[in-house]
């Protein structure tokens, strides 16, 4: 997948590698992991039973995801639950800097969300681009009967 980077991550938090880890790897392939599963949870299947399909007979391809909307939900998601809660000095019980900063990308990561929602999120019909038409998820399946 790889949808961010340890570089993506400065530039929502330009000092993430001064703390003496330059390489966030594995917390953003974590926070991706979580990215995914909220898309499945209250995109994906939302969007295929709007137009009478189940999840189970129209699985998604996850190549077709539009990654450069998810990289920035990413970068919340590792920031706020995986990177600053490890910086974090957990003694203090009003909550050090690191922490004040972590409930700020944990907000972000939310409203992101609930607006990634509303975009083209996903290459419905597999030519490579993110139309606007998009937005509206499938085709509905047409059933023509003979009478």
């Amino acid at each position: 997948m790889a949808w961010a980077t340890t570089t993506d991550l400065q530039d929502y938090a330009p000092d993430i590698i001064d703390y003496g880890i330059t390489d966030w790897s594995a917390d953003i392939a974590r926070a991706e992991a979580s990215v995914l599963e909220w898309v499945k949870s209250n995109w994906w299947y939302d969007q295929v039973r709007r137009y009478g399909m189940t999840p189970a007979t129209w699985p998604m391809d996850v190549n077709l995801l539009n990654t450069d909307l998810l990289k920035a939900p990413t970068c919340f998601r590792a920031l706020g639950w995986e990177i600053l809660p490890k910086l974090a000095k957990h003694s203090d019980p009003d909550g050090d800097g690191f922490s004040r900063r972590a409930e700020w990308f944990r907000q972000r990561y939310h409203d992101t969300l609930n607006e990634i929602g509303k975009q083209s999120l996903y290459d419905w019909n597999k030519d490579g681009t993110f139309q606007d038409y998009e937005r509206r998820g499938p085709a509905p399946r047409v059933v023509v009967k003979r009478a």
